[in-house]
């Protein structure tokens, strides 16, 4: 072997150390996240906002009790079958400011840990605007599309069945809503 080869082999040796070393390092000190998990119905207090989940359903695009609750969906996005999960949750607002704006931006839907094909949190109209102690109902809609790379068709076949979670803040702290019983 020659000499400049054993030189890129020793450099290729001691870069690889170096970083199994900040990863045990990193992995040594890094301070695990603590889940805090709500069951259904069980109240919830997070962000100056108190939240228990009711219920969910999962619905077809055209099914009539779906398109009562008038979410904007965008239903043009894709060709792969799309199935609707709908969360009512119940929200009142136990903070000390004057008006509050429910954010759901950071939200996520799971079941278990698997979220592939679940997308847009998006929630129902003018409910977002909370005065101290008024509680709401909301209802969050989200897409589970099976697009043949995302859901396995023994799930695709039993969405019902599922147990969602709803993911209220995943670090430091991870705030989980289970939906289902």
């Amino acid at each position: 072997m020659s000499k400049k080869r054993k030189m890129c082999v020793f450099i290729a040796v001691f870069i690889f150390i170096i970083y199994i070393a900040r990863v045990v390092y990193v992995n040594a000190n890094y301070d695990k996240p603590h889940e805090y998990i709500y069951d259904k119905g069980t109240e919830c207090i997070y962000n100056d906002f108190k939240y228990h989940v009711k219920q969910h359903n999962i619905y077809d695009g055209d099914d009539e009790e779906f398109l009562d609750y008038n979410f904007n969906i965008n239903r043009g996005k894709n060709n792969s079958p799309t199935k609707y999960l709908v969360i009512e949750l119940n929200c009142t607002y136990v903070g000390e400011q004057d008006k509050e704006k429910l954010s759901t931006m950071t939200w996520r839907v799971q079941t278990n840990t698997w979220h592939n094909g679940i997308y847009d949190v998006k929630y129902s109209d003018n409910i977002n605007e909370f005065t101290p102690n008024q509680t709401k109902n909301i209802y969050l809609c989200v897409g589970i599309v099976n697009s043949g790379y995302t859901i396995r068709n023994s799930h695709w076949n039993n969405l019902d069945n599922l147990d969602y979670q709803l993911i209220l803040r995943s670090y430091p702290e991870i705030v989980i809503l289970k939906c289902g019983d």
